[in-house]
């Protein structure tokens, strides 16, 4: 059975399902760009109430952009990944959200 893949006219989101990536994988930046983490953020606009603060920096309250490109502690994961796999290099400093 072919995994559900809808009509997406935007070539970012074909790109998405193109890629040579687990389902997991897939279905995680699915859910990262259409900002379906639960995040702080994502849980107040649900009514749920407990911290929404940043866990990992605790300096800032906690979106999909600020736990996968803002946060400070993120970055520094980011860059640790990067260190080890020096393919990833031409992706440094590109932005996503402007694709």
């Amino acid at each position: 059975m072919e995994p559900y893949k809808p009509q997406i006219v935007n070539p970012i989101w074909r790109l998405l399902w193109k890629l040579k990536a687990t389902p997991r994988t897939h279905l995680l930046l699915w859910n990262i760009l259409f900002d379906k983490i639960p995040t702080g953020a994502n849980m107040m606009k649900r009514s749920f109430h407990g911290p929404f603060w940043c866990h990992l920096c605790r300096n800032d309250e906690e979106s999909t952009e600020h736990l996968f490109l803002n946060c400070p502690t993120s970055k520094e994961y980011w860059n640790c990944i990067i260190a080890h796999y020096p393919s990833l290099k031409a992706w440094q400093g590109h932005n996503i959200l402007d694709a």
